[in-house]
């Protein structure tokens, strides 16, 4: 992460989830809104090879920190889901392109705390 400190970009931390292992691409996608970023790990095995996850950092107390790793509900393998993602308030689009044998998805979650009960942390919606 950098931020612009007296006309100066400053790197002011380096995310790496706690769960991050070599090969899951982490960061490979990224989508950052107000105090939260959300990097892909779309060959991240945790539902079988290349099944993929995302992970949301919030900044809380001026620290960046790993609030959830987010799986779409219908994971499986292969299907890299996070490999594009987009996010706009409280609502991120994550796409899964090899879903159902290449015909591909794409997932809505919100962190919405009225809509999803979230504690802002996310939900598939």
């Amino acid at each position: 992460v950098f931020e612009k400190w007296n006309g100066q970009w400053i790197q002011t931390a380096k995310l790496v989830p706690r769960g991050a292992r070599a090969g899951d691409w982490i960061g490979e996608a990224v989508a950052v809104h107000g105090d939260r970023i959300v990097l892909s790990g779309h060959h991240h095995d945790m539902v079988g090879s290349n099944s993929g996850v995302a992970y949301v950092y919030e900044l809380r107390a001026g620290q960046w920190v790993e609030a959830k790793m987010l799986q779409t509900s219908a994971a499986s393998p292969n299907d890299e889901f996070s490999f594009a993602l987009a996010i706009s308030g409280s609502n991120l689009l994550a796409t899964t392109p090899y879903e159902a044998g290449n015909v591909g998805a794409a997932t809505v979650f919100t962190f919405a705390e009225e809509l999803c009960g979230c504690g802002g942390a996310g939900c598939e919606a």
